[in-house]
């Protein structure tokens, strides 16, 4: 009596191993084409794990189910090919049953979300091929390619799919916002040069482009976006998001320590500027214990801080504290003129 089950573990074997010849004479032999291993994976489903297309056809050929799940993990034959960068294997079975895929969302939003991270542009157009609809759900693809750095995807999406650039994902954050934030020069000039992204969009929070990239840092971001404002653009530039501080980019650049961009920012604002509340700005350099910041406020806008004792007792750091009047102490008459601080003899 013939061992079925010695015969099902055989058919894998070979369908590891890639033996067309015996997995054939198995099939042929009537072994059951639905055994499962321990795993819960089904011969095609290994098959199309192991990228083999000639197997998985064969296999199709003596009717294996492709729509066959592992009881365990609940994955079938595409999902399983597409983690292996199978495409000819995904293409073969979408062109045989193109709905298995689409019946499933779930399924099919992380195979697509997958393809955008690897940048495989050939399943992102099977899958706009098959009807699947790039924007439907949870599916923020020109966003999700921001964050994954995949400018070749971004490209593909915004020229020949026509993204609208301005989408937000969950967080309501645009690929402006993302690559503003992540220094991806690249990125943020194909958004603006090319797509006529808007500078003044806002995301959750009225967090600005301009906020991202203060906070984070990139300077060149932040010379590319104040080399697009005008004069009239000054309320942008120091707009408040929806925070318990109320920051703006400045704030945020002076409370993260990224001097460069606090000295851009009030050189392309002015001195006189309504806009800049200087004492509270001292204070935000304070609070983020941002010395060379708090250095540059004294000596170049002191005036405008108007330092005082009760400015100066009211910094809750001790060292922050010793620290501004250790400066002011070491300045010049002139410095200290200009911060018109009143010392109590």
């Amino acid at each position: 009596m013939t061992d079925f089950t010695e015969m099902a573990d055989e058919l894998i074997l070979a369908i590891t191993n890639g033996d067309y010849d015996r997995v054939e004479a198995l099939l042929v032999s009537g072994v059951n084409i639905e055994s499962q291993t321990a795993q819960g994976f089904t011969p095609i489903i290994v098959a199309s794990t192991q990228g083999n297309v000639d197997i998985v056809k064969l296999l199709v050929k003596f009717g294996a189910n492709i729509r066959a799940r592992s009881v365990f993990f609940g994955t079938g034959c595409i999902l399983c090919a597409a983690y292996g960068g199978h495409f000819c294997i995904v293409k073969y079975l979408l062109d045989l049953d193109a709905d298995m895929l689409l019946s499933r969302p779930f399924e099919a939003n992380e195979l697509f979300q997958r393809a955008i991270d690897i940048g495989d542009d050939q399943m992102l157009r099977l899958f706009m091929e098959i009807g699947y609809d790039i924007m439907d759900g949870d599916n923020y693809p020109l966003v999700r390619a921001t964050q994954r750095c995949r400018y070749d995807i971004i490209r593909w999406m915004t020229d020949i799919v026509d993204v609208n650039v301005e989408t937000t994902d969950n967080n309501e954050w645009t690929s402006l916002h993302y690559s503003a934030r992540d220094g991806k020069y690249d990125i943020l000039e194909h958004l603006l040069a090319y797509h006529s992204c808007s500078v003044h969009v806002t995301c959750a929070m009225n967090v600005t482009p301009l906020m991202s990239a203060a906070f984070s840092g990139n300077n060149n971001i932040v010379t590319r976006f104040l080399d697009l404002m005008t004069d009239d653009d000054q309320d942008w530039i120091h707009a408040k998001d929806s925070s318990p501080e109320s920051h703006t980019a400045l704030s945020y650049a002076i409370v993260k320590g990224h001097l460069a961009i606090v000295k851009k920012i009030l050189r392309r604002t002015g001195v006189s500027s309504p806009h800049i509340d200087y004492p509270k700005l001292f204070h935000y350099a304070c609070v983020g214990k941002q010395p060379e910041v708090i250095r540059y406020l004294i000596e170049s806008r002191g005036k405008q801080i108007s330092l005082t004792e009760e400015i100066i007792q009211g910094i809750e750091n001790n060292e922050i504290k010793a620290f501004v009047m250790d400066l002011i102490a070491k300045s010049d008459s002139s410095v200290i003129k200009t911060s018109s601080l009143v010392v109590n003899p």
